[in-house]
Order: structure tokens, then sequence, then C-alpha cells
């Protein structure tokens, strides 16, 4: 359930979720479903947990919903953690037109800007419902910019899971790393069902763990 309130991630699926565009497609189909970056399961876990939602988006065509689905679904990393759930946004087009848009004029951007437009226009119209986006391609950098997305949020990763952000000057992390900061990139957005304002979920668990080292 979604409020109109709602501060709304942003991620592509083939090589942001997954390690390549073209194997992402591939190889969960033929029962391979680790081909995921390392760590993402958890960081993304603990976005929604701050109070933000996550949308997945890809210029994938709608007839890969069902096996969009199994493959975010299948995603298990260390200590179990899982993806959260979201709704997958995919393109209406059919195999060979996204095909054709994505992989031979590389312009997957086309189909993304007039979706994340669309669920723009769900919210009401002084409401800025983006807050960050992630990507591995340039493409997927003009996407978010395009729609609004502060571009200190956007983050583009690469096959060797190294994440830049354009507006820090190409400064490069991981998902990983971006866990264990994230407490200044996504701060808590929502109040407690009693109406009090936590600290960050990130700022919470790591004062946990400092405490626990302290212990030892």
């Amino acid at each position: 359930m979604f409020d109109y309130k709602d501060k709304l991630v942003v991620s592509d699926i083939d090589g942001t979720v997954t390690k390549s565009d073209a194997l992402g497609h591939f190889l969960p189909s033929v029962g391979i479903s680790d081909w995921s970056h390392k760590d993402i399961a958890s960081f993304y876990t603990n976005i929604p947990q701050n109070g933000y939602k996550l949308v997945y988006l890809s210029s994938r065509p709608v007839g890969f919903s069902k096996r969009t689905r199994v493959y975010i679904d299948s995603i298990k990393q260390d200590n179990n953690h899982v993806m959260p759930g979201g709704p997958i946004l995919l393109s209406p087009d059919r195999t060979f037109e996204s095909t054709y848009r994505e992989m031979i004029i590389k312009k997957p951007h086309i189909f993304k800007i007039e979706c994340l437009k669309q669920v723009k226009n769900l919210f009401p119209e002084m409401q800025d419902p983006f807050y960050a986006g992630f990507g591995n391609r340039i493409t997927d950098y003009i996407s978010y910019k395009t729609l609004g997305v502060n571009v200190s949020r956007i983050y583009i990763i690469d096959s060797k899971s190294a994440i830049k952000n354009y507006d820090s000057g190409g400064f490069v992390s991981s998902y990983d790393e971006l866990n264990k900061t994230a407490e200044f990139s996504f701060p808590t957005v929502r109040l407690d069902a009693e109406g009090f304002n936590e600290k960050s979920f990130w700022n919470i668990n790591r004062l946990a763990d400092d405490t626990e080292s302290k212990k030892e």
C-alpha cells in the first residue's frame, strides 16, 4: 500500500541487481539465481526500514513479469537476507521492441522516463515522490535526473560492484559501504506507531554493534 506522502527509491534490475545486463536476463532462466551484486539484499532490505518504498524498474518486456518476480524473490544472501517487496515496472512493449530499444539502439531511458512520469502523475502536483535512484548506465542517470531525483542520490554501479555517485566527483563505494553510512543518505522519514521519531535504522544497528564490540 502506497501513500501520497511516500518517498520512492527506484532500482533498475539488469546490471544493478544482477551483475550484468545480458546475463541478468539469461542466467536466472536456466536456474542460476545467485547472479546478484554482493550485499545488495542487506542494503535494499534496510531501505524500507527507514520508511522508503522500493520500486523496481526495468525495460524488460512485460511478458517477463513472472520470471522477473521469481528472480527477485529467489535472491538470498548472507544471513538469509532477501530482497524487499515492491512493484516491478516493466515495458508494455513486446520482446523484440524492448530488446531493440535496450540492446541495439541503447536507449532504455526512453521507456523509463515515460514510465516514471506516469508514476509521478499519481502523486499530488507539488509532491516529488522520487528520493533516490540506482542504475548501472548513464541512461539510468539521465532517467532519474530528468524526473527530478537529486543528483547526489543517483547511484551507478558497474559489473565489479563498484558504485559511483556522479555528483561527488566519481566517489567509489559499494552496497556494503552505503549500508554502513546510509543513515546520512536515507534518514528516517516516518514516525513509529507511538509517534516517536526514531533515529535512523542503520544508526541504531551500528550503535548496537559498537556497544557489543566494547563489551567484548
